[in-house]
């Protein structure tokens, strides 16, 4: 702010300023702020007399010293900055009163400099304004009494503003009408909100009260719009308009309160007059066309007085029994206990409620058994007056039956479970409880006839860390069968712990609606011969070991023979030698087969993984084993390269065996056709021959160790069944599967899948 100056000399003339102005000043000066010259409009304001000038400030107006005026004119006095406030509340003491009363002023101190930019003297104005203040305080508190009214009575505000079409809603109201934002909007605004079917018939109320004819109060119902965030609501809305002096209408003001409750109710309400209107006939219409049979009987003579066609057919009678006694109509439902029953529920009030009672009626001499689910219910004519038994009866003959027949069946399966001498267990329930078990299943787990009821785990607890827990899971949630094959189980059998094997079925049991409740297990023990297929393999490991050396000496020395035979020129004897070589060769592959099928039994046999092209492996095989074929021609017809993650060298051995295999069972043929297909789950890799192929009842155990298949072609071909069997393991191994697809005399093809495995996939 720029600097006022006043040289000391002006003070004559900004004296007489000071003094006559309406407006109330003075005029401190020096650091103290010592009161120089006021006027009487400030002495009045402050309520002072002239005793207070030359006096400083503090002094003058003690009551000042712990109020912001004070610190605001120390401030002005030390920085020499103007400083000015609207409204600022001052406490006043009265010294007639002896009391203090709040006070509001617009306030200004106005720093005075002389020509030197010296600050000399501050010059205070100020405006009482507390009457303002107070009387706006008291509107606001008016406002928001009438607001908290509503707020309490829950209803809502507006005020209608006609000429600019504009409009203004408390909160509430906004609420209320669900779709609006802020505190006001246009009348536009507002009519979105109210129902498509009100709008009109709003708007057209409102154009009625704005006529000067119309009353000045209105009272309008609307219905408001369905929003997401809102439901449909019922609102009365009430009010008056306001009117300017030439009565043009300027605004329409009122509340709104929420009358849903009540609008529903009413309608209601009216539904239910209009349901009672029709009650009675509609009950009659209802038993006659009810589709479960339904009788009346009045009094205690039990006299019919309605029944349904349901009711008719279920009796195989007609209506010229109405208004006869139950018994005189049927005298052997009396023995049955009927007409007793009927009777307590006429003179209790109580209904009695039975499922699957058996009841019989006899026409011409015929006795006619059935089950029905049936209630006898008291008839009211008031809520204390009793005049009749209403029956209302199904027929559940067929389901009753059905329900014995599938218990039979139940009775049946439980028999067949106990009394099989496979150890069998049934399981019931995603818990896996023991609903039924054998006494062949507890021999082997070494339990006894306690452990029904329990779940798997309660009785079985040393199986809690093996597989089975988990195969049970997969069974019951996908639905299929597992079975296994030398699936190894160690059970505590007393004191001991136990290693058994056993070929086990886990197959889902289901309900009449398809859905899985159970698992039926049944296990065979093979135990024993595990162990002899252990001792047998222990027996060609160690067996194949010895040999393999002197088998590798022989051929060492079978080279070292033939090299010195055709060294010398004896060619016979050295081709008589060859031979031999190569008969220690094929023993020393034989060997190889039985170490490697031992150590795939004992898991020993070790894998060396690696990333490789499978394309580039193949091509170098195929060329290799091209050389060496005299009889056939190898074509090869590969799809798009990918990178196997898996053991090169073993991956290479099944290829060999696969195509040496086609070779072998395809004599007197030109060709062997290989080819790959790649899709997104990953290879297959195909060998095919034109042989003599494999009869399709024996294609699924050509896999199978030691199998050769038996017939009059297949016994001229050497072999162990050695080889497939050893390469489907080491296809497995490598996470795929093998299999052939054949026709006899036709020929086979013997196909591998690879998963597809990212080339940087460790």
């Amino acid at each position: 702010m720029k600097k006022q100056l006043f040289l000391n000399d002006d003070i004559t003339t900004l004296l007489p300023v000071i003094a006559e102005s309406p407006v109330p000043m003075a005029l401190f000066s020096g650091q103290d702020n010592q009161i120089t010259m006021v006027n009487q409009a400030w002495l009045n304001t402050w309520a002072k007399d002239e005793s207070v000038i030359n006096k400083t400030v503090e002094a003058a107006f003690p009551e000042w010293k712990n109020q912001p005026i004070f610190e605001h004119l120390k401030q002005v006095s030390e920085k020499a900055s103007f400083y000015e406030a609207k409204e600022e509340p001052v406490l006043i003491y009265d010294k007639e009163n002896n009391s203090e009363s709040k006070c509001y002023f617009n306030i200004n101190f106005k720093p005075l400099f002389d020509k030197s930019g010296n600050l000399w003297a501050i010059l205070h104005t100020c405006t009482d304004v507390s009457e303002v203040v107070r009387a706006r305080k008291r509107a606001d508190e008016a406002e928001k009494h009438i607001q908290f009214i509503l707020d309490s009575a829950d209803m809502g505000s507006w005020d209608i503003d006609i000429s600019n079409k504009t409009v203004w809603w408390d909160a509430k109201c906004r609420e209320l009408l669900g779709d609006l934002k802020g505190n006001s909007g246009t009348f536009d605004d507002l009519l979105r909100c109210i129902d498509p079917h009100d709008t009109e018939r709003f708007s057209k109320a409102l154009e009625l009260i704005s006529s000067i004819a119309a009353e000045k109060t209105y009272s309008i119902t609307i219905k408001t719009r369905r929003t997401n965030l809102s439901p449909t609501k019922w609102l009365e809305c009430k009010g008056r308009a306001y009117y300017d002096d030439d009565g043009t209408i300027n605004r329409f003001a009122g509340i709104l309160h929420d009358i849903t409750a009540k609008t529903l109710i009413e309608k209601e309400q009216q539904i239910i007059r209009d349901k009672l209107a029709l009650s009675d006939q509609r009950f009659r219409d209802t038993i006659e066309q009810a589709p479960v049979a339904i009788g009346i009987f009045r009094g205690n003579e039990l006299v019919i007085e309605e029944m349904n066609e349901e009711l008719i057919r279920l009796w195989d009678r007609d209506k010229s029994i109405l208004g006869k006694p139950l018994v005189e109509v049927f005298p052997e439902v009396e023995k049955q206990g009927f007409p007793k029953l009927m009777l307590n529920v006429y003179h209790t009030g109580q209904a009695y409620v039975a499922f699957e009672r058996e009841a019989s009626l006899i026409k011409d001499g015929v006795v006619r058994s059935g089950y029905f689910n049936f209630v006898y219910t008291p008839v009211k004519e008031t809520s204390t007056s009793i005049s009749g038994v209403m029956l209302v009866a199904t027929d559940v003959t067929e389901q009753v039956k059905a329900r014995l027949k599938l218990l039979s069946i139940e009775n049946r399966f439980r028999d067949f479970i106990l009394e099989s001498p496979i150890p069998t267990v049934f399981y019931v329930g995603p818990e896996m409880h023991i609903e039924i078990v054998n006494d062949a299943m507890l021999k082997i787990c070494g339990k006894d006839a306690t452990i029904a009821g329990k779940t798997f785990n309660e009785a079985l607890p040393e199986l809690h860390d093996q597989p089975f827990q988990q195969i049970l899971a997969d069974v019951y949630s996908s639905g299929k069968a597992y079975y296994s094959e030398q699936l190894r189980a160690v059970l505590r059998v007393g004191e001991k712990t136990r290693t058994f094997w056993f070929n086990a079925a886990f197959k889902p049991v289901l309900d009449e609606q398809g859905n899985i409740f159970g698992i039926l297990n049944m296990a065979v023990d093979i135990t024993s011969q595990v162990q002899l297929q252990q001792q047998k393999d222990d027996f060609l490991g160690v067996a194949s070991h010895e040999l393999k050396t002197p088998v590798t000496s022989i051929l060492a020395y079978t080279q070292l023979l033939e090299r010195s035979l055709v060294k010398n020129s004896n060619l016979e004897q050295a081709r008589m030698v060859e031979k031999l070589h190569d008969q220690v060769n094929r023993l020393t592959h034989l060997i190889n087969d039985l170490l490697d099928v031992t150590r795939f039994h004992s898991g020993t046999l070790l894998f060396n993984e690696e990333n490789f092209s499978f394309n580039q492996l193949i091509l170098e095989i195929g060329e290799e084993l091209q050389r060496i074929s005299e009889t056939h021609s190898i074509r090869i017809s590969l799809d798009q390269d990918m990178i196997i993650h898996a053991d090169r060298e073993r991956i290479g051995q099944v290829i060999i065996n696969l195509i040496t295999n086609a070779i072998k069972y395809s004599p007197g043929k030109k060709e062997i056709l290989i080819s790959s297909v790649v899709d997104h789950t990953g290879i297959i890799f195909n060998v095919q021959d034109f042989g003599i192929g494999i009869p399709a009842d024996k294609q699924a155990k050509v896999f199978e160790q030691f199998y050769r298949v038996s017939g009059q072609l297949e016994h001229t071909f050497p072999g162990m069944g050695l080889g497939l069997f050893i390469s489907s393991q080491i296809i497995s191994r490598a996470g795929g599967r093998m299999w052939v697809d054949s026709t006899e005399g036709i020929g086979s093809t013997f196909s591998f899948h690879l998963p597809n495995y990212n080339e940087n996939k460790n």
